[in-house]
């Protein structure tokens, strides 16, 4: 994984989540006392726009970091810092399928079922990511003797 991967995954990341838990706090957790208000604070509906326009950009990232780390660390059989990466990468599908079931379902029963859905997977990529991130400064991570490549050559 290059250092460019490692810093847009991260920043990517870090933006998801602040957007996301500000969004959720704005959203849900506020309250106005405008009656004919849309929104409860006035940076709620920036909140998601940024959120919305920031996690394509994330998929996209995830997907080079599959073909440049994930894979090549499997097929290769190296195992350091695999678990916390597993946890990450098992929440990916429910996160970002919940996301666009948010988006299109009409029923509230299912929207909400979707939003906890969201809720519970960011958390747990997010935990998952930070786990993987700690091995990693901590020196518990893959040795370079025998160890995948890291530079696969993109970006």
């Amino acid at each position: 994984m290059t250092a460019l991967q490692r810093l847009l995954l991260n920043s990517t990341a870090v933006v998801l989540t602040v957007t996301g838990a500000l969004f959720a706090w704005m959203k849900y957790f506020m309250t106005t006392d405008d009656p004919f208000a849309v929104a409860n604070h006035p940076w709620q509906p920036y909140m998601l726009d940024v959120h919305v326009i920031v996690a394509p950009i994330a998929l996209f990232v995830i997907g080079v970091v599959w073909a440049t780390h994930v894979k090549p660390k499997h097929e290769s059989g190296t195992k350091p810092r695999r678990k916390t990466g597993l946890v990450a990468l098992w929440a990916i599908a429910p996160m970002v399928l919940s996301a666009y079931f948010m988006q299109v379902l009409t029923n509230e029963r299912l929207v909400e079922a979707m939003r906890v859905i969201h809720w519970v997977s960011s958390a747990i990529f997010v935990a998952g990511l930070l786990a993987h991130q700690l091995v990693r400064m901590n020196g518990n991570g893959a040795a370079k003797s025998g160890a995948v490549a890291e530079d696969r050559g993109v970006w």
